[in-house]
């Protein structure tokens, strides 16, 4: 499997919100990466199913900022001074893995598995000031270097039970880990170049599925618990080295644990016409989160919500399909809500979002390949932040969920007649 990926990317934004230039940026990203994988895979008797394989990944990437914001003024430089920082990002990776399935009769059947994975990364910061946006440095701000590596195995071991054709017990442990990683919005030498360490998390599940009324009728519920270790976390630090005083860094800043219920519920009503439900909860909570504040005291955030963890999700999916001439017409409905939730570390106000619910729908006709559909997104027109941040200490900013949208598609997919 080969794959590749090249983009090139322009942002404009306006933090202060103002026709005053007072705090505006434009960014400019070029990214490429490519990916190869191999899988072997077979039989050994008539008891052990397996696959092997490798993988490599190279990435780099080149962000060009420029910055119009008020410290410039402060410093009495020209009308149109700016900031201009270069980030300029290299990784490099590869990981060979392993699962095999032993079956020992038809009910049981265990499967081992593991992966090694071995990551480098390197980065290049820097940032000058341009006189009057002449393109004449006056003022280096910071040039810095980091690089970091790291190797890391992480195994997987299940047991399943298969009373009969109809019904699936199991129950798997496995770890995983999140990528460390150098702080490319870091504006001080010290942050540059000390890289954050993976984030490590220990998975356990228990499951059961079952069908019924000769397969009408699908259910399933998964209850689950996770341990993270060294838990990485976006949050604002001191940064006496640099001209902000302060800057936004990835720390391994907390230890948390996650556990909850999944249950989902999928019915086929009539010929043709499906209707799924699913519900979750997730209790989460950190452990373990301290920080050192701007203002250089250490402040104890275990009491803080984690971000993006909802206690209790929910859906609600219908599909009917009808043969119609020489393809079949569809008409699909989704309900989605989600509680409360954070997006900030800091749980602060503005990052607050209300318990929502998005409605989907489409419609759509399928015929030797080819498929049009008609869809809308957000029907209700359901105001819900997306993302927020602060920006400098000084003000803060959300970016909200997209609006009511509505669209036509047309697709082919080769080798379907």
């Amino acid at each position: 499997i080969f794959g590749y990926r090249d983009s090139e990317e322009r942002t404009d934004q306006d933090f202060d919100s103002t026709d005053i230039d007072f705090f505006s940026t434009i960014r400019k990203q070029d990214y490429e990466q490519t990916s190869h994988e191999l899988r072997v895979s077979g039989l050994i008797g008539d008891k052990i199913d397996y696959v092997v394989g490798g993988y490599l990944w190279d990435s780099e990437y080149q962000l060009d900022q420029q910055l119009l914001y008020f410290l410039t003024a402060l410093a009495e430089l020209p009308e149109g001074s700016t900031s201009n920082p270069r980030t300029d990002h290299d990784t490099d990776a590869w990981a060979v893995f392993f699962e095999a399935d032993y079956i020992f009769n038809e009910q049981w059947k265990l499967t081992l598995g593991g992966r090694y994975t071995e990551e480098e990364k390197d980065m290049d910061r820097s940032s000058f000031i341009d006189f009057a946006g002449a393109g004449v440095v006056i003022i280096p701000e910071f040039d810095a270097s980091g690089d970091g590596d790291w190797d890391e195995f992480t195994p997987k071991a299940s047991i399943s039970y298969t009373p009969n054709v109809d019904h699936l017990i199991y129950f798997t442990y496995a770890e995983g880990f999140r990528s460390g990683g150098l702080n490319g919005r870091g504006n001080a030498p010290s942050s540059i170049e000390a890289p954050y360490d993976p984030e490590f998390v220990d998975m356990y599940e228990l499951g059961w599925k079952g069908v019924w009324l000769k397969n009408r009728l699908q259910t399933s519920v998964a209850v689950f618990y996770q341990e993270y270790d060294d838990k990485q976390e976006d949050v604002v630090v001191p940064a006496p080295d640099s001209a902000q005083g302060q800057e936004t860094v990835t720390l391994n800043a907390s230890e948390a644990t996650m556990g909850g219920v999944e249950l989902e519920v999928k019915a086929l009503i009539t010929d043709g016409w499906t209707v799924g439900v699913n519900y979750g909860y997730l209790d989460a909570e950190y452990d373990d989160f301290e920080i050192t504040t701007v203002d250089g005291s250490t402040a104890d955030l275990s009491n803080l919500d984690l971000r993006r963890a909802p206690e209790y999700t929910y859906a609600i999916n219908s599909v009917y399909s009808l043969d119609i001439g020489p393809g079949v017409a569809s008409l699909q409905a989704t309900y989605r809500y989600k509680d409360d939730f954070e997006t900030t570390f800091s749980n602060e106000p503005y990052g607050h979002v209300d318990g929502h619910g998005l409605l989907d729908a489409a419609a759509s006709y399928a015929w030797e390949g080819w498929t049009f559909r008609v869809f809308g997104r957000n029907l209700t027109d359901e105001d819900a932040i997306g993302s927020a941040l602060p920006v400098a200490g000084l003000f803060s900013f959300a970016a909200y969920r997209d609006p009511r949208i509505w669209g036509v598609q047309l697709s082919y997919e080769f080798g379907v007649e």
